[in-house]
């Protein structure tokens, strides 16, 4: 009589445990619904926020300025945070796909060693992006394999 007891007991156990996991789950995790995936990047700009986990830093200094990304119709540009970049990119609206191809910056070395890291952390996750989605804030995240790079909308790009 206490073998049933028992697998009464631990079975139980588990029904309550799996609820109690989905129930965390789901109420530590509440959805948030994705915005549409723009129709074309032609025309934007948009200022880091973060990009491998790492914060952009705020700009110190007269005419420092924040990372940033515009883009144009096949192109990007963009301030790293000591140095500029270029290259081409492929977007697709209906899946989501990105990928920057022949990104060429500019050689200024970082004399602010946060920067510099920042820096290396940030080009590296836009080079190896793979994927493109807007959150329901409007933020621009761009990841792949080095990490997710997320962007706030800046404005027109500058022609």
């Amino acid at each position: 009589m206490d073998r049933p007891r028992a697998v009464i007991r631990l079975v139980a156990a588990v029904v309550v445990f799996v609820v109690l996991v989905a129930g965390c789950d789901s109420a530590a995790l509440p959805a948030t619904p994705a915005a549409p995936a723009p129709v074309t990047l032609d025309g934007t700009s948009w200022v880091v926020d973060s990009a491998a986990g790492r914060i952009a830093p705020a700009p110190r200094g007269p005419g420092a300025e924040r990372a940033t990304l515009s883009f144009s119709v096949d192109r990007i540009t963009g301030f790293s945070g000591c140095n500029g970049f270029g290259g081409s990119y492929r977007y697709d609206p209906t899946s989501g796909q990105f990928q920057v191809r022949e990104l060429a910056s500019t050689l200024v070395g970082c004399l602010d060693n946060a920067v510099g890291v920042f820096e290396s952390s940030y080009t590296m996750a836009l080079s190896s992006a793979v994927a493109l989605t807007l959150d329901a804030n409007g933020r621009l995240h761009l990841g792949g394999p080095a990490g997710e790079v997320i962007l706030e909308r800046a404005g027109p790009a500058a022609d």
